[in-house]
């Protein structure tokens, strides 16, 4: 089984302000269903990782569908406590990730 070096690591939260059930993802999601968090993704952070470079092209990639289809939401390091937020407006909509 090889290893996996993640540039980016996404925290999920099922609940707004990182309450609720959590998870952790290092590698493509292409339905979040098969990690427990169908369409219930409210508050995420995202880390750098150990491979992660100076590069400020590096971004989580949230879909609206599975196999990354439909409406896409691109997140940069940082914490998001709400995504049900106007600014965003992506929350329990989530079911792929890249």
């Amino acid at each position: 089984m090889p290893v996996v070096v993640p540039r980016l690591i996404v925290e999920l939260f099922q609940h707004t302000n990182f309450r609720g059930r959590m998870g952790y993802v290092v590698e493509p999601v292409p339905f979040t269903a098969h990690i427990g968090f169908q369409d219930n993704i409210s508050s995420l952070r995202v880390y750098k990782g150990p491979n992660f470079s100076s590069n400020p092209n590096y971004k989580v990639i949230l879909y609206q569908h599975r196999d990354f289809r439909g409406k896409k939401l691109a997140l940069g390091p940082g914490f998001y406590p709400n995504l049900h937020d106007t600014a965003f407006n992506f929350a329990d909509r989530i079911s792929s990730i890249n």
